[in-house]
Protein backbone atom coordinates (compact mmCIF):
# COMPACT_ATOMS: atom_id res chain seq x y z
CA UNK A 1 0.00 0.00 0.00
CA UNK A 2 1.02 3.00 -0.99
CA UNK A 3 1.69 6.05 1.86
CA UNK A 4 -0.41 9.09 0.69
CA UNK A 5 1.34 12.36 0.74
CA UNK A 6 -0.74 15.36 2.73
CA UNK A 7 0.33 18.38 2.00
CA UNK A 8 -0.55 20.63 5.28
CA UNK A 9 -2.34 23.78 4.05
CA UNK A 10 -1.17 26.90 5.78
CA UNK A 11 -3.85 28.28 8.06
CA UNK A 12 -4.92 31.91 7.57
CA UNK A 13 -6.00 33.23 10.57
CA UNK A 14 -8.43 36.40 10.79
CA UNK A 15 -6.21 38.90 12.97
CA UNK A 16 -8.11 39.80 15.86
CA UNK A 17 -9.98 43.02 15.96
CA UNK A 18 -8.75 45.83 18.19
CA UNK A 19 -10.86 46.57 21.27
CA UNK A 20 -11.94 49.63 20.93
CA UNK A 21 -14.14 50.11 24.40
CA UNK A 22 -10.61 50.74 25.81
CA UNK A 23 -10.68 54.35 26.49
CA UNK A 24 -6.92 54.84 26.42
CA UNK A 25 -7.02 52.97 23.18
CA UNK A 26 -9.76 54.59 21.32
CA UNK A 27 -7.96 57.69 21.90
CA UNK A 28 -5.40 57.14 20.70
CA UNK A 29 -6.17 55.23 17.59
CA UNK A 30 -8.44 59.16 17.07
CA UNK A 31 -5.33 60.85 17.79
CA UNK A 32 -3.51 58.51 14.96
CA UNK A 33 -5.97 58.87 12.75
CA UNK A 34 -6.25 62.32 13.14
CA UNK A 35 -2.45 63.21 12.79
CA UNK A 36 -2.63 60.77 9.45
CA UNK A 37 -5.38 63.01 7.95
CA UNK A 38 -3.07 66.50 8.83
CA UNK A 39 -0.04 64.84 7.02
CA UNK A 40 -2.91 64.95 3.81
CA UNK A 41 -0.27 62.37 2.51
CA UNK A 42 -2.34 60.00 -0.03
CA UNK A 43 0.00 57.62 0.16
CA UNK A 44 0.14 57.40 3.61
CA UNK A 45 -3.17 57.23 3.79
CA UNK A 46 -3.84 54.88 1.63
CA UNK A 47 -1.40 52.19 3.01
CA UNK A 48 -3.36 52.66 6.41
CA UNK A 49 -6.48 52.15 4.75
CA UNK A 50 -5.61 48.84 3.95
CA UNK A 51 -3.57 47.93 6.88
CA UNK A 52 -6.52 48.89 9.33
CA UNK A 53 -9.18 46.73 8.01
CA UNK A 54 -7.59 44.11 9.23
CA UNK A 55 -7.63 45.02 12.62
CA UNK A 56 -10.26 47.36 12.99
CA UNK A 57 -13.62 46.67 12.28
CA UNK A 58 -15.59 48.51 9.33
CA UNK A 59 -18.13 50.04 11.28
CA UNK A 60 -15.75 51.38 14.36
CA UNK A 61 -13.78 52.80 11.43
CA UNK A 62 -16.61 54.83 9.98
CA UNK A 63 -17.72 56.47 13.50
CA UNK A 64 -13.72 56.66 13.87
CA UNK A 65 -13.51 58.85 11.15
CA UNK A 66 -16.51 60.55 11.97
CA UNK A 67 -15.59 61.55 15.27
CA UNK A 68 -11.92 62.93 14.00
CA UNK A 69 -14.04 64.87 11.13
CA UNK A 70 -15.93 66.21 13.51
CA UNK A 71 -13.03 67.28 15.60
CA UNK A 72 -10.99 68.96 12.39
CA UNK A 73 -13.98 70.69 11.52
CA UNK A 74 -13.77 72.85 14.67
CA UNK A 75 -10.48 73.08 14.91
CA UNK A 76 -8.97 72.96 11.18
CA UNK A 77 -11.31 73.21 8.80
CA UNK A 78 -9.28 73.01 5.71
CA UNK A 79 -7.72 69.61 6.50
CA UNK A 80 -11.41 68.94 7.47
CA UNK A 81 -12.75 69.44 4.18
CA UNK A 82 -9.55 68.14 2.26
CA UNK A 83 -10.06 64.88 4.22
CA UNK A 84 -13.78 64.69 3.43
CA UNK A 85 -12.92 64.47 -0.06
CA UNK A 86 -10.03 62.92 0.00
CA UNK A 87 -9.84 59.82 2.82
CA UNK A 88 -12.19 57.24 0.14
CA UNK A 89 -14.65 57.89 -1.89
CA UNK A 90 -16.77 55.02 -0.50
CA UNK A 91 -17.03 56.46 3.07
CA UNK A 92 -17.54 59.84 1.37
CA UNK A 93 -21.10 58.48 -0.37
CA UNK A 94 -22.06 56.35 2.38
CA UNK A 95 -21.80 59.62 5.15
CA UNK A 96 -23.16 61.61 1.86
CA UNK A 97 -25.95 59.09 2.14
CA UNK A 98 -26.60 59.67 5.84
CA UNK A 99 -26.21 63.14 5.92
CA UNK A 100 -29.55 63.55 3.57
CA UNK A 101 -30.95 60.71 5.94
CA UNK A 102 -30.51 63.12 8.87
CA UNK A 103 -31.24 66.51 6.87
CA UNK A 104 -34.64 64.69 5.38
CA UNK A 105 -35.57 64.10 9.72
CA UNK A 106 -35.24 67.19 10.62
CA UNK A 107 -36.75 68.60 7.31
CA UNK A 108 -39.99 66.49 8.08
CA UNK A 109 -39.79 67.38 11.93
CA UNK A 110 -39.84 71.05 10.63
CA UNK A 111 -43.44 69.88 9.00
CA UNK A 112 -41.90 70.14 5.50
CA UNK A 113 -43.73 67.29 2.97
CA UNK A 114 -40.90 65.05 0.77
CA UNK A 115 -41.20 65.43 -2.57
CA UNK A 116 -42.74 68.34 -2.35
CA UNK A 117 -40.46 70.62 -0.36
CA UNK A 118 -37.34 68.41 -0.70
CA UNK A 119 -36.35 65.54 -2.36
CA UNK A 120 -33.45 62.91 -2.15
CA UNK A 121 -31.10 61.98 -4.89
CA UNK A 122 -29.26 58.63 -5.19
CA UNK A 123 -26.11 59.46 -4.64
CA UNK A 124 -26.45 61.41 -1.54
CA UNK A 125 -27.96 64.70 -2.05
CA UNK A 126 -30.95 66.67 -1.26
CA UNK A 127 -32.52 69.03 -3.57
CA UNK A 128 -34.36 71.64 -1.50
CA UNK A 129 -36.14 74.74 -1.64
CA UNK A 130 -34.98 78.05 0.20
CA UNK A 131 -37.20 77.14 3.12
CA UNK A 132 -35.71 73.90 3.39
CA UNK A 133 -32.24 75.20 2.69
CA UNK A 134 -32.53 77.95 5.48
CA UNK A 135 -33.56 75.09 8.24
CA UNK A 136 -30.91 73.19 7.69
CA UNK A 137 -27.74 75.94 7.61
CA UNK A 138 -29.30 76.38 10.82
CA UNK A 139 -27.15 74.08 12.22
CA UNK A 140 -25.32 74.78 15.46
CA UNK A 141 -22.20 72.74 14.66
CA UNK A 142 -19.40 73.53 11.44
CA UNK A 143 -19.43 70.19 10.52
CA UNK A 144 -22.97 69.39 9.82
CA UNK A 145 -23.38 73.07 8.71
CA UNK A 146 -20.36 71.42 5.93
CA UNK A 147 -22.04 68.52 5.19
CA UNK A 148 -25.47 69.81 4.66
CA UNK A 149 -23.88 72.07 2.27
CA UNK A 150 -22.21 69.79 0.64
CA UNK A 151 -25.21 67.17 0.06
CA UNK A 152 -28.16 70.57 -0.46
CA UNK A 153 -29.26 71.60 -4.22
CA UNK A 154 -31.74 74.61 -4.12
CA UNK A 155 -34.43 74.54 -6.49
CA UNK A 156 -36.97 77.63 -6.67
Amino acid sequence: MRDKIVQEQPVFRQPKLLDLSDPELYLSVLDSLTNLLKSRDQILIDTFRQEVSAVIAREALYYLLIETLSCLAETDFATFLWALHHYDADFYIAFKREMAVVASRRLIEHGLIPGKDFSTLPSGGLMVHQTAQAILLESPSALSLQLFREILHVFD
